[in-house]
């Protein structure tokens, strides 16, 4: 019996959703905000399968925000979707389906996690520290009991996902 290996070839990505919406006022335009004041909510989008192309698509929804989740001072909402496709010999396609749902949040967080940091950064905001996530362990739990979407040839792909994220809260 041999060990089964899966590997990832990170095809593209693209920032698919940068939504900022700030309250016009001026205790809000002078404030001075520190990591600390931030929440966030960090959301695993359920991986499509191309089955045409051998290729796999997945995401993170994250939203970003100051004071009460439903009046924030502050919301930006970014998502991100990456494309990926997966080669090995002999893996079965739990393993395969296993390392896609863990795997590919780890990959494009840095990426989205740039794009935030530059859009605050040019907005006027003081360097935001985003907490370091363990997006194995996310997906894992956000994934979990969730099937990978099998994109079929005579198909289209559904409209990426980009709505604002759910999951857990700081």
């Amino acid at each position: 019996m041999s060990n089964a290996v899966v590997s990832l070839h990170f095809l593209s990505f693209k920032i698919d959703r940068m939504l900022l919406e700030i309250k016009n006022t001026v205790q809000v335009l002078l404030k001075k905000y520190s990591s600390n004041d931030w929440s966030f909510a960090v959301g695993i989008r359920t991986p499509d399968y191309i089955a045409a192309d051998g290729l796999y698509i997945g995401g993170i929804n994250l939203k970003l925000f100051v004071g009460s989740e439903n009046d924030p001072e502050v919301c930006l909402q970014a998502g991100i979707a990456g494309v990926f496709k997966a080669t090995g010999t002999d893996v079965p396609l739990e393993l395969e389906e296993s390392v896609v749902k863990t795997q590919i949040p780890g990959l494009l967080a840095p990426y989205l996690r740039a794009a935030v940091t530059n859009v605050l950064a040019s907005s006027g905001f003081d360097s935001l520290i985003l907490p370091l996530i363990n997006f194995n362990a996310l997906a894992e739990q956000q994934l979990k009991d969730i099937a990978i979407n099998r994109i079929e040839p005579a198909q289209n792909p559904p409209a990426p996902n980009p709505a604002p994220a759910q999951g857990e809260s700081r």
